[in-house]
């Protein structure tokens, strides 16, 4: 039942924005149409995809609290309960990843995979920002991958040290 519930997220999700385009043969060829990506779908795809972030967005622990936001909006909650989430399940995201190893291993790649993205297009659009740095503190709680694609994108001519993160600290040529 879970796995159909998911196939059929997966198939509405997949409905919703085009993710294939479909090349059709001359008429009358023998050839098989020919399906490509969209723009959309390459984000799915390679070293730097979305899939870990669209997981856990699609993730029915995420979804869940989204049915019943009509209600959510509706009703006068208690200072507590203003939060959608845990309204929905009791306890904060943070509290539930707590206990739940599977949650938090979903946030913690989709986060990963979040920042990857982001920090792939902050550098590559408004990288000038972070020329000539020597140091860098990542806050984040992750992996440190906000500071080790600043590092690797501008390498400042020497060592980069970049404290939160587990392997950023490298040196230079």
């Amino acid at each position: 039942m879970v796995y159909h519930l998911k196939w059929c997220t997966l198939l509405k999700f997949s409905l919703a924005p085009p993710l294939f385009t479909v090349q059709h043969p001359a008429v009358g060829a023998a050839e098989e149409p020919v399906y490509t990506l969209t723009p959309l779908s390459r984000l799915l795809v390679g070293s730097s995809n979305l899939v870990p972030i669209t997981s856990m967005l699609l993730h029915p622990t995420f979804v869940t609290p989204f049915l019943g936001i009509g209600k959510w909006f509706q009703d006068e909650l208690p200072l507590d309960q203003h939060c959608i989430f845990k309204q929905t399940h009791g306890e904060s995201l943070w509290d539930l990843a707590d206990h739940d190893t599977a949650l938090n291993a979903l946030i913690n790649d989709a986060m990963v995979s979040n920042s990857n993205f982001i920090m792939d297009i902050v550098v590559k659009e408004h990288g000038t920002v972070f020329e000539g740095i020597s140091s860098l503190v990542d806050v984040g709680g992750g992996l440190g991958g906000a500071a080790q694609a600043i590092s690797k994108a501008f390498p400042a001519g020497g060592e980069m040290q970049c404290a939160g993160s587990r392997s950023c600290r490298r040196q230079g040529s």
